[in-house]
């Protein structure tokens, strides 16, 4: 094993991989994998490179620190909160993805050992006749995302414009 000093955005990977059960079954290679893609990202933003996105990149570094298939689960989701929740700006705040219009979030992303939650500020007040949606009192809802076929597009894409004009009415 190489010795290595590691950033804060590394560490913190580091731990949510080691706390997501995934690391039970990863190789030492597959450790030393996903630090080498978060210090690629690091130094990509250090060099000056991606300044413009430099909240993408921490994005990135999240999803990239998540087990393969939990990752491949975010990066869909992401693509489809990205094309479809106009104005909104992207950052890590509370420790996870979220998306924001103006200083208000609107939804976020959230790993956890064996899903990602696709979670909504304002998710009670969405219509959704799927049933996907979980409530977690009066205001917020979610749902469990533990494969990229639970990612539909169409259905998500209803939830993201309802929540985005929930948002817009309520400021």
């Amino acid at each position: 094993m190489r010795n290595r000093l590691l950033s804060g955005t590394a560490c913190a990977a580091l731990c949510l991989f080691s706390f997501s059960g995934a690391a039970r079954s990863a190789t030492l290679d597959d450790v030393m994998a996903r630090l080498d893609k978060i210090e690629a990202l690091e130094q990509e933003d250090a060099s000056g490179a991606a300044l413009a996105h430099r909240q993408i990149d921490r994005i990135d570094e999240y999803i990239a620190a998540m087990p393969a298939p939990l990752a491949e689960v975010a990066a869909a989701a992401r693509r489809v909160i990205d094309a479809n929740l106009d104005g909104a700006e992207s950052a890590i705040k509370w420790a996870h993805p979220t998306w924001s219009l103006g200083k208000q979030p609107v939804c976020y992303l959230k790993a956890a050992s064996k899903h990602v939650t696709f979670g909504f500020w304002r998710g009670a007040s969405i219509e959704d006749a799927s049933g996907r949606l979980e409530t977690s009192g009066e205001v917020m809802a979610h749902t469990k995302l533990r494969s990229p076929e639970d990612v539909d597009e169409r259905l998500f894409a209803s939830w993201l414009r309802q929540a985005r004009e929930l948002e817009l009415a309520a400021n």
